[in-house]
């Protein structure tokens, strides 16, 4: 068998060490500036927020709230209280709102569709001013 080297078996052990670090620690450390724990909650979360948003809109857009929640989770990191909850609802939340309020966005604004000249057009049947 191989033996391993230190340096090897110490990014092994350093790395069990960081998945065991709670959410709510990372969400503190991010508030006192340190940008390497949204990484690690990138890692946890990103595909199950990935595959939430995508149950409700198109990869892009989903790929797209999935930014927008980790860019909120940075921006916010300080108002996060963990005596109210845990990171994972509160993540949770921002990302409900998000894809809600594109669901909300796409059904205000009139769906245009080019026309065969290239124009935009509303929906068929409809004529444009």
């Amino acid at each position: 068998m191989a033996r391993r080297s230190g340096v090897s078996r110490l990014a092994f052990v350093k790395t069990i060490e960081v998945q065991h670090v709670p959410d709510e620690e990372l969400v503190s450390q991010l508030a006192a500036g340190r940008q390497e724990a949204l990484d690690l909650l990138q890692e946890r979360y990103a595909s199950v927020l990935m595959s939430l948003a995508s149950r409700q809109l198109d990869r892009p857009s989903a790929e797209e709230i999935v930014q927008d929640v980790f860019l909120t989770v940075w921006q916010h990191a300080q108002s996060f209280d963990p005596r109210r909850g845990t990171f994972r609802p509160w993540m949770f939340q921002i990302a409900r709102r998000r894809i809600i309020n594109e669901l909300r966005r796409r059904r205000s604004r009139p769906q245009l569709r080019g026309g065969p000249r290239g124009r935009l057009s509303r929906r068929p049947g409809r004529r444009c001013a």
